[in-house]
């Protein structure tokens, strides 16, 4: 008897290696639609993606509504932590990858693999006061 079902691992790939889904989906509603532009208006100063190539990406995920919730509230962080501050780009910066990180990982290995240039250790432990959600690392299919 065989067994197709894969096995799962858990480790650490680059950027340089990943491979992007084909688009699962030709079109997203209305409301996912709303969010998405909500995700992009917010992250605008640090993410350089169009907002076109934001809904492709979504377009790949297989459930694209999960994808969207998480970016809301990365969103909801980035906002809190950046409004009625002056706080300059390489700071926003490095808070965007910080949210980032921490959506997929713990505190703890976020600290462990992100050197701090230009927030504060409490300005690192503020923005995790915001980010309540488990961590959900990013699914890989190796094919």
């Amino acid at each position: 008897m065989t067994n197709n079902k894969k096995e799962s691992h858990t480790g650490e790939i680059s950027l340089q290696e990943l491979k992007l889904n084909e688009i699962i989906h030709d079109s997203l509603t209305n409301r996912q639609i709303k969010d998405i532009e909500r995700i992009q208006q917010v992250f605008a100063e640090v993410n350089s993606s169009t907002l076109e190539e934001t809904m492709d990406n979504f377009k790949r995920d297989q459930n694209p509504d999960d994808e969207i919730k998480v970016w809301l509230q990365m969103a909801s962080v980035y906002e809190q932590f950046t409004s009625d501050k002056v706080i300059d780009l390489n700071k926003k910066n490095e808070a965007y990858s910080l949210i980032l990180l921490r959506s997929m990982m713990t505190e703890a290995e976020v600290m462990n693999k992100l050197t701090l240039k230009y927030l504060t250790e409490n300005e690192a432990k503020e923005i995790f006061t915001y980010y309540t959600e488990q961590p959900k690392p990013l699914k890989i299919e190796s094919k």
